[in-house]
């Protein structure tokens, strides 16, 4: 099977994880609805913004780099690791130091508890196996497929038998803990490459990252700027009835597209030494 054959049954698997994702979203949205207020979902989702800007620190996409890079050797998957996971550290520290103020802004004072205990999810996304990314650098879809797949059926199972059992806000909130938990397992049991400290090749890695950066920062100021005025003029209710909106709308125009990119970019990663098939595949 030749790389455009990959690429093409890539895509169709990204696409179908991606419907599997959100179909399930959805079915789990519905669940949650009958179980928890809209306070609730925007009690949590006005983490979303202060998270995702935060990690614009952790923005440099160190997977792609190493999806790019076609002679990237150990050292290089265990520094993208390292430099993951001092990001992630530090993030969760920033989310900790914000969690106050953010109170204070939002006037929530729920607000803080929730947002330092999900700062302890992100320090342990960090640990996540950077092997998995070996999956899309050598096309092996049904891999990611199944990855994607089984971390989605987890975080929608735990957060709703959570949901069941609490019938409040911090289902949420230890779905979350819960799923990150259960990814980083999940991606060791996937990937049998073991991740090192190391740091000998960061100046490789940021050559490429550091463009994703400004690049990720726009995306997010386009996408989820607004999420900060609604939520401090109308509050958690109004947020939370607006994002699962949001989550409906976007399903074409933003998520199937990076699903299919998934695909896309490392299949022309290994066909950037036949500059004539790429633009054959571009231009039909």
């Amino acid at each position: 099977m030749n790389v455009t054959q990959r690429m093409q049954i890539g895509a169709s698997l990204m696409l179908l994880a991606k419907f599997l994702e959100r179909g399930l979203g959805l079915i789990s949205t519905v669940i949650l609805a009958r179980l928890l207020l809209p306070g609730d979902f925007g009690l949590v989702a006005m983490a979303a913004p202060i998270v995702m800007f935060i990690e614009l620190l952790r923005s440099f996409s160190f997977d792609m780099a190493l999806i790019q890079k076609a002679d990237a050797e150990a050292a290089h998957f265990d520094t993208a690791w390292t430099l993951n996971l001092l990001c992630t550290t530090l993030i969760a520290l920033l989310m900790v130091l914000a969690a106050a103020p953010a109170a204070d802004f939002y006037q929530e004072p729920r607000f803080a508890p929730v947002m330092a205990w999900l700062a302890l999810g992100t320090f342990i996304q960090g640990f996540e196996n950077i092997g998995t990314v070996n999956f899309r650098k050598e096309l092996d879809f049904g891999q990611e497929f199944r990855l994607m797949l089984y971390k989605k059926l987890a975080s929608i199972t735990l957060t709703a038998l959570l949901a069941w059992w609490l019938r409040n806000y911090w289902a949420l909130v230890w779905g979350t803990l819960a799923s990150r938990v259960f990814g980083v397992l999940l991606s060791y049991h996937m990937s049998h490459y073991r991740p090192s400290l190391r740091l000998s090749h960061w100046r490789d890695l940021m050559h490429f990252s550091k463009w994703m950066v400004v690049n990720n920062l726009l995306f997010f100021l386009n996408l989820r700027g607004v999420d900060f005025v609604i939520a401090r003029l109308f509050g958690a209710a109004v947020l939370g009835q607006y994002l699962v909106a949001i989550e409906i709308s976007t399903i074409l125009s933003v998520e199937l597209v990076a699903a299919a990119n998934r695909a896309f970019f490392p299949g022309f990663v290994k066909l950037s030494g036949e500059p004539n098939t790429v633009v054959r595949h571009c231009t039909t």
